[in-house]
Parts: structure tokens; sequence; C-alpha cells
């Protein structure tokens, strides 16, 4: 199953990936080349801990071994994995904290990204995951990180017009991000402004506003690239209401 994770105005192209056969034939062969350089007792003792379960290998890192050998398995168990695939944004998007946590222990980074540099922030934003945004955020997940097309997780609270998601990420990001802009200029402003009207009845666009306007760096004013604010994106999708509110804030 391919998991493509869209932004509202893009379609991103699925771009096929190395077949596993391959990948596992690269993989042999590198291996051949590095054990073909190594004593016959480290190519055991490597063997023994490539076999383990990984929680065994983090304890095998420091249960000594061959000279060095003890520092090259710190090393490997410690370097996390940055590339985001299907199945760990699927985790992601399950909502199962447990399973992230399991994922994360096992050495993927809590700002891994996919090709398209959605990360496991912009997935739990999405999906309205609470616990799992606090969960990355307290592993050092980037709560202003951007995609290819300049989203940030803030963005996607305000696409979702989502008020609890907003209050989160303001609580555990200085400022929220509500000023960032993603690769037209829009901002989560102009994005609740556009969206709000999607949501019937209109409390739910109004709970997110009201958060919203909680965060410190917020501009009214900021216009996009096309010098719209964000009042002027609400009328243009005939949201006169939710137009005025915006210009009704103090």
């Amino acid at each position: 199953m391919t998991i493509t994770v869209n932004p509202p105005r893009f379609r991103t192209p699925v771009i096929p990936s190395l077949a596993m056969s391959e990948l596992s034939t690269l993989v042999d062969r590198f291996r051949d080349c590095v054990l073909a350089l190594l004593s016959p007792e480290d190519t055991a003792a490597i063997m023994e801990f490539l076999v383990q379960p990984e929680r065994n290998r983090r304890q095998a890192a420091t249960a000594g071994g061959p000279p060095g050998f003890q520092e090259a398995l710190k090393n490997l168990v410690t370097e996390e994995t940055t590339v985001a695939t299907d199945a760990h944004l699927q985790v992601v998007l399950d909502g199962d904290l447990r399973a992230v946590v399991q994922m994360l222990d096992g050495g993927v980074s809590a700002n891994a990204a996919n090709g398209s540099g959605d990360t496991f922030m912009h997935c739990a934003v999405q999906k309205g995951h609470v616990h799992v945004i606090e969960e990355l955020s307290r592993r050092g997940g980037n709560l202003r990180a951007k995609t290819k097309y300049g989203y940030t997780p803030m963005h996607w609270a305000a696409i979702n017009c989502d008020a609890a998601v907003i209050e989160a990420i303001m609580h555990l990001c200085d400022g929220g991000g509500a000023s960032d802009v993603d690769n037209t200029g829009w901002s989560a402003l102009h994005w609740l402004a556009e969206r709000a009207s999607d949501y019937r009845p209109p409390a739910r666009a109004d709970a997110a506003l009201a958060a919203l306007v909680q965060c410190t760096d917020l501009n009214f004013s900021a216009k996009n690239r096309d010098g719209r604010t964000a009042a002027c994106v609400a009328r243009e999708a005939d949201n006169e209401a939710f137009a005025i509110k915006l210009e009704q804030v103090p």
C-alpha cells in the first residue's frame, strides 16, 4: 500500500521506488565486501550481532568484543533513520502511541520525512493525534518543519480547522509558527479562511480561529503572493460571515 500525503492544492506524483529484490541484492553485495575485509573473529561477531532483535543489539553494543568493535556497534545502533517509509507514516497515521514509541525506540528519527518532505509531525497533525504530537515533540520533532510545498504542521491544523491541535502546537512551540507561509505565501490564517466554509456548523471553524488568535506571531493583515489577506480569501470562498469575524478580531 502506498501512502501519499497530498497538500490540498496539489497532487504529489508517485515516484517508483527501488524494487525490494534489487535493494536486497545491493545490501548483500555491500555486506560481502565489508566482511571480506575483516578477520574471521570480527566477521562472526558482526553476523551474530546482525541477527539479534533491535533491543538485543543495543545491549550487545555495550558488551565488549574485538578491539574497536564495541564502539562500532554503538555508532551503528545510535544512527537514526531519517527517511520515512510508507510503513513508518502509517504507524503515525494510525495513532497507536505504543507503536509510535516502539518505532522511534527502534532508531527512526522523530523528524524522518518522505520524498515530499512530509514528516511524522505533519501526519499526526493531519489526523488530530494530539498524544502522538506531544510524544514526537518530546523526542525533538520539529513543529515548524516544511514539506516541499512549504506546509508546516500549523498549516495542516488550520486546514482541518482543528482547535485542539492548534492549541497543542502553540503549547509545545513558542509562537506556534502561525506566521510561517507556504510556497505561495499562504499562512495558517489564509488556510483557515479558505477552509472554514467546509465545516458545518461553523462552530468548528470559530473554535479554530479562537485558538489561532492566541498565537503571538499572528498577522491578520499579512498578504499572500497574490496580495490577498485572510479576509479576502474568506470572501472569495463565499464566506462573508467569517471574513467579517477576521476583520473584527482585535
